[in-house]
């Protein structure tokens, strides 16, 4: 339903303040000469990578954790052209959720987006491959160049492997040769300066998972290792614990939604694949926008468990000085419990 009259007006007042806010909070970081914390944790790993190799190392101690082909994309553009990658790391979420939103400020206040912007997180990478599996349509041919966006995964696999799994069944599925072809295509193409240049990285970094950061897990994973008081360095016995906790709460949520809507689709596989991965933080979940941003609904109960996110975290963070961004779990509880009660209009959910 577009927006009209004085609702469009305060729309509009209200998307210019919060875009304002963000142009701003740029320009003190460049005038403080202090990126966003991420922000700056990932570009002086790709630079590392490209240009100190031997100061490059995977680990907690630099803080370097990401699959090199995300390094090597983005050091010549932060090595030689840093604000304006900046810019474009800033502004491109917002511009994106607007999109999405249809202009609806709203959508701005997606708590998830809230922190993603605060540490200049890279989890909005991964919008455009969920914008193209929740448009994704049986009844439609796939146009090539899909496969390239989808190629972005290769970023932050753990969070693209939903809509990654349920787009190559598809699409296989349906001889989507192009698409798919172009797919593997954009994934070599990311992957090979990598390997060029430092072809052992994979076995570097797989046994160097940053572990557990009960501040901002945002899924049921916080159970168990809040209850062990784990960090990021978990034992293999802690981590069998957890995985083995979020396994079965995983196999109870699909249990629960295949009696009550049958088929799954991909919203329901990524809310259930959020809800339960151990590996998943509270920025992470601006992917779901794709899913939610359109929809009153689903926006409206995104926001509000949201809203009690961040009005807990900044408590939490008044009386303990660790913000409690983990409670971010609550947006995929709710979108959850929505799945659940409105079978009946599923359209509308």
């Amino acid at each position: 339903m577009a927006l009209d009259g004085r609702l469009r007006l305060v729309n509009l007042a209200l998307v210019a303040l919060l875009v304002g806010l963000v142009i701003a909070f740029v320009v003190i970081s460049f005038a403080v000469e202090k990126p966003p914390y991420d922000y700056w944790l990932l570009m002086n790993g790709a630079n590392l990578f490209c240009f100190d190799q031997a100061a490059f190392r995977y680990g907690l101690d630099l803080h370097i954790y990401y699959p090199a082909p995300f390094y090597t994309t983005f050091c010549l553009p932060y090595h030689y052209a840093e604000p304006l990658l900046r810019w474009v790391w800033m502004l491109a979420p917002v511009l994106l959720t607007l999109w999405l939103a249809r202009g609806r400020a709203a959508a701005l206040a997606y708590p998830p987006l809230g922190v993603l912007l605060l540490i200049g997180q890279s989890s909005w990478l991964i919008i455009p491959a969920y914008i193209i599996g929740a448009r994704d349509h049986m009844d439609r041919r796939v146009p090539w160049w899909y496969g390239l966006v989808m190629a972005l995964g290769v970023f932050k696999p753990h969070v693209a492997l939903p809509v990654w799994a349920c787009l190559a069944w598809r699409w296989w599925r349906r001889r989507e040769w192009a698409a798919l072809i172009a797919w593997a295509t954009g994934v070599i193409v990311l992957m090979l300066p990598a390997f060029l240049l430092r072809p052992g990285w994979l076995l570097e970094w797989l046994p160097n998972g940053r572990g557990f950061e009960p501040v901002n897990l945002a899924s049921v994973a916080l159970i168990p290792v809040q209850l062990a008081g784990m960090g990021f360095a978990p034992g293999p016995e802690a981590l069998a614990v957890v995985w083995g906790f979020c396994l079965l709460v995983g196999v109870a949520g699909y249990t629960l939604l295949r009696r009550r809507r049958g088929r799954l689709t991909l919203y329901d596989w990524a809310l259930l694949f959020f809800f339960v991965s151990p590996v998943l933080n509270d920025y992470d979940l601006v992917v779901l926008l794709p899913f939610v941003a359109q929809r009153r609904r689903r926006l409206l109960l995104a926001l509000t468990a949201g809203i009690v996110t961040w009005l807990f975290a900044m408590m939490s963070g008044a009386v303990s000085a660790h913000a409690r961004w983990s409670m971010s779990l609550l947006v995929t509880l709710a979108l959850l419990a929505l799945r659940l009660w409105r079978v009946d209009a599923a359209h509308s959910v």
